[in-house]
């Protein structure tokens, strides 16, 4: 049996050791993208689980055009496009899509985080996808067509002009396009028709 002085430090050295240990954290795998001898772009493939996700690393320069496309099993799975040393995303593809195209605004090292939303990730579902990114191609921009509604949009102090055009919403900022699909025919609040 312990004496209340044994107790309490016993006690004291758990909770110690409590405290000192990780917290539980998503499980990460950080993955270069490597490129073949004279070839711009890559396919890699993988899979995410739950809270999961994969960060694919590319080192590009200031100005270089960059497309990414990413093709999954699971409606959830999305990417974002993350500059080192920057706290928010350059790209969040929950709400922007699962396409790219733009212009890399700095010398960096690039991260695409492969994930699942958190919906899905809550349910512990799988995602088998394949990830195409290419680096200083002449990247494939998304069409852009006139359309019948349009208005800019100021987003976290950034200007941002969208369009809507057959179903298909159309944003640029920041030297990045990107063009997502619009589940409803009916404009949103705010938006004018052009003349």
């Amino acid at each position: 049996m312990f004496s209340p002085k044994e107790f309490f430090r016993t006690c004291l050295l758990l909770a110690c050791a409590g405290l000192l240990a990780p917290a539980a954290q998503a499980a990460t795998r950080v993955i270069d993208v490597q490129f073949a001898r004279g070839e711009s772009g890559a396919v890699s493939r993988g899979t995410v689980s739950g809270s999961d996700y994969v960060d694919y690393r590319v080192r590009a320069r200031a100005g270089q055009p960059i497309t990414v496309r990413l093709r999954s099993d699971n409606e959830g799975a999305f990417f974002n496009l993350l500059q080192a040393g920057r706290e928010q995303a350059l790209f969040v593809g929950s709400s922007s899509g699962r396409y790219l195209a733009g212009t890399l605004p700095a010398d960096s090292i690039y991260s695409i985080r492969v994930y699942l939303v958190r919906s899905a990730a809550r349910r512990n579902e799988k995602a088998s996808f394949a990830l195409e990114v290419s680096v200083g191609a002449a990247a494939t921009a998304p069409r852009v067509h006139r359309s019948r509604f349009s208005r800019p949009m100021e987003y976290q102090g950034t200007g941002v002009g969208a369009s809507l055009d057959e179903g298909v919403l159309q944003r640029r900022s920041a030297g990045l396009a990107f063009e997502g699909r619009v589940l409803s025919s009916v404009p949103a609040e705010g938006m004018r028709p052009e003349r």
